[in-house]
């Protein structure tokens, strides 16, 4: 059974590639994630299996909603570093947050430092991490040691990088996540002999003005973390893959992974398991000729579930967008997700429709600030229905170079 849904993931991978490569040959670009290259298993929300019943239909539509325009400023302009913020409401007790802040500094000819500051949090999503890294060499190659930073012992991350520049800069990373946990820990937790958090894979960048590609590739081998006060065993591993190509009016970024987790009872043997698989494609196109800047696109993202029970449930979601800016800084956007459901119901929310169609309304400023910078507030409004209430929720973005 594993070894045919391994087979499913990589089929359905190889699908959209061939497709992708065959519609879409041109050169920020972020594949959906932040700085996948320091991304491992997070204890926040270790000895929890993954919940389908989070995820309604208007929750892709509200990602979208809150997303970045790959056209934003790429790499610092010059600077020391940069400044990302974004939140936008998925519910009245939750945001979708993002959180990038990078600073570097050369120390002598050859030797740098890096201070990254990353947080992505949301129903499907919860990664932060402090990573401080020295890096040595000079062009085209340089190696980096590199570790989280944490008042517990157990959460440290410690790893070692090779980077090769030229037209392009590609990295080669492997990191040890929660290295001394089995060791230092005041819980008592740890993982299995053997079965140590090892996250290993590259990423490849080029970025030149508004034009960039990044490709990565991320391996999280498989984990067993035992906790002797839970009376748990937690099993994890994924595999992430993506790529994004921009051009100075198009854009295409696609993303696939497999994430497993299962938790076993150790007084009963009693495993639960998922494993999600997700597919996201998105192409975008952007018009600043005129005196109105005009940015449409369309996103698909699919998403699989499947139990330990063999129970299947397919999340389907196509999303067409147009956004119109304007020079007094003032955006409007319209977009309308079309959702669809099936498989075991009983995996879903009770409240989940089969079919849905979220559609709705954006209105946004933009400040940009005389030196450096720019503020981003936003309004979502409900266009096709009101059952909930006309107003959808808001969104807040802040970005500064230094």
């Amino acid at each position: 059974m594993a070894h045919m849904q391994h087979a499913d993931f990589w089929r359905n991978f190889a699908r959209i590639h061939v497709f992708l490569l065959t519609v879409f040959t041109g050169v920020w670009s972020s594949a959906f994630e932040l700085k996948p290259e320091y991304r491992s298993l997070l204890s926040e929300r270790g000895f929890e299996l993954m919940n389908p019943r989070l995820i309604d239909s208007e929750y892709q539509s509200d990602l979208l909603t809150y997303s970045t325009s790959p056209w934003m400023p790429g790499q610092p302009r010059g600077g020391v570093g940069r400044l990302y913020v974004s939140a936008g409401s998925l519910s009245a007790t939750q945001f979708d947050y993002h959180l990038l802040g990078e600073l570097r500094k050369r120390l002598s000819p050859g030797t740098r430092v890096l201070f990254t500051r990353v947080e992505e949090q949301n129903y499907e999503e919860a990664f932060n991490a402090s990573m401080l890294e020295l890096e040595w060499g000079t062009a085209p190659f340089s190696v980096s040691a590199y570790g989280s930073l944490s008042r517990m012992k157990r959460e440290d991350d410690v790893g070692l990088a090779l980077t090769v520049r030229g037209a392009r800069e590609t990295r080669f990373f492997a990191t040890l996540a929660d290295f001394t946990r089995s060791d230092r820990n005041d819980d008592g937790d740890f993982f299995d002999k053997g079965s140590e958090a090892l996250v290993y894979g590259f990423i490849s960048r080029m970025q030149n003005g508004a034009q960039g590609s990044e490709f990565y590739i991320r391996r999280e081998a498989p984990v067993s973390w035992r906790s002797p006060l839970l009376k748990q065993q937690f099993l994890y591993e994924q595999t992430a893959i993506g790529q994004a190509r921009t051009t100075a009016n198009m854009s295409l970024r696609w993303f696939v992974d497999r994430k497993e987790t299962s938790v076993r009872d150790l007084n009963t043997d009693r495993l639960r398991s998922m494993i999600r698989d997700r597919y996201e494609v998105e192409v975008r196109s952007i018009d600043s000729e005129g005196p109105v800047i005009v940015e449409s696109g369309i996103l698909w993202v699919s998403r699989h579930w499947h139990d330990e029970n063999s129970r299947r449930l397919t999340h389907q979601n196509l999303s067409p967008f147009l956004w119109l800016r304007f020079n007094s800084g003032i955006e409007i956007g319209w977009e309308t997700t079309f959702f669809r459901a099936y498989g075991d119901m009983t995996l879903a929310s009770d409240s989940l429709r089969a079919e849905a169609e979220e559609s709705r309304i954006n209105l946004r400023y933009r400040h940009r600030f005389a030196e450096s910078g720019e503020l981003v507030m936003a309004l979502t409004a409900d266009a096709d229905r009101a059952e909930g209430g006309f107003f959808e929720g808001g969104h807040g973005q802040f970005i500064v170079d230094f």
